[in-house]
């Protein structure tokens, strides 16, 4: 049976009050569907709402482009379906090994609130799948619950992006919340790396990164934990949160028929365009190639 991925992107296509544009960001998308797609994996689409999922212009602009995305971007089924993304209700979750959010600022306003990718994640993470997200991708997992009502991120490593960065991009002021210290809230144990470095913390069954520099180590890192995980059939009664809810506590659940491998964590941590460095037990070193390209948005 070939392997099945989703990959969400956002909906929302206005920078707050700026009257920007925005959406979800090229190499944060083209970076990870390039390595699942090598990999065997049947990808779909899916956003908030369904249908249109703008791109953010911005991140097609000015960028080097690397192999994943020079062919993303000639792949004209895999863009024409990103325009006509599926909605949560479209899909089962027990057809898929994972889920991965995609980045881009528009995330910050459709992605903490969106009860039918809560529901969808959890069915995939508490069945045995892979939940993953990079740079503001991690908004979806702000209110993300398991099904006994603790935050998913709650005593796990995790990494998104950094106040710092955000602060840095001059955005601070623009988003609803600062994404980093909403997950430390969740009680999530943060792992920044330097501004615009390749960084990927796996815990788990939980895969994040930091920004578009770590796109493509992300998208490796899946691969090879897909090839390590076995998904069991169980039952989801997910809990919906509601924006900024706080949680009834904030211990890390295990829940029973999707046991967690918590040896299996690796960060990758470089400056942009440096070299990097590895520790954990998959897959040995690092990845290379996530230093191409700007700052996540």
């Amino acid at each position: 049976m070939k392997r099945k991925a989703i990959i969400v992107v956002t909906n929302h296509g206005e920078l707050g009050d700026t009257g920007k544009p925005t959406g979800w960001f090229l190499p944060e998308v083209s970076r990870v569907y390039g390595p699942l797609k090598d990999a065997g994996f049947q990808i779909d689409f899916v956003s908030p709402h369904g249908g249109f999922a703008p791109m953010d212009p911005s991140s097609d602009k000015d960028l080097e482009k690397d192999d994943h995305t020079t062919r993303f971007l000639k792949d004209r089924e895999a863009v024409a379906r990103t325009a006509k993304t599926l909605s949560p209700t479209q899909v089962e979750a027990s057809d898929y090994d994972l889920i991965y959010f995609a980045g881009g600022h528009g995330t910050m306003w459709d992605f903490p609130d969106a009860p039918m990718l809560q529901r969808l994640a959890v069915a995939i993470y508490e069945s045995g799948g892979i939940v993953a997200s990079i740079c503001h991708g991690a908004a979806a997992l702000v209110n993300l619950r398991l099904s006994d009502g603790s935050y998913l991120v709650a005593g796990k490593e995790v990494s998104c992006f950094t106040d710092e960065e955000e602060r840095a991009a001059g955005k601070h002021k623009v988003v609803p919340f600062l994404l980093e210290s909403k997950l430390r809230e969740r009680g999530a144990r943060f792992h920044p790396g330097p501004v615009d470095s390749d960084t990927v913390v796996v815990h788990g069954r939980l895969v994040t990164g930091q920004n578009a520099p770590s796109a493509l180590s992300l998208g490796l890192r899946l691969c090879e934990l897909a090839d390590k995980t076995k998904r069991r059939p169980v039952t989801v009664d997910a809990h919906v949160s509601h924006p900024m809810r706080e949680p009834r506590d904030t211990h890390h659940a295990h829940v029973p028929g999707a046991r967690e491998n918590p040896d299996i964590r690796y960060t990758v941590q470089s400056p942009r365009g440096g070299g990097h460095t590895g520790v954990g037990t998959i897959g040995g070193t690092g990845a290379g190639g996530g230093g191409v390209g700007g700052r996540g948005h």
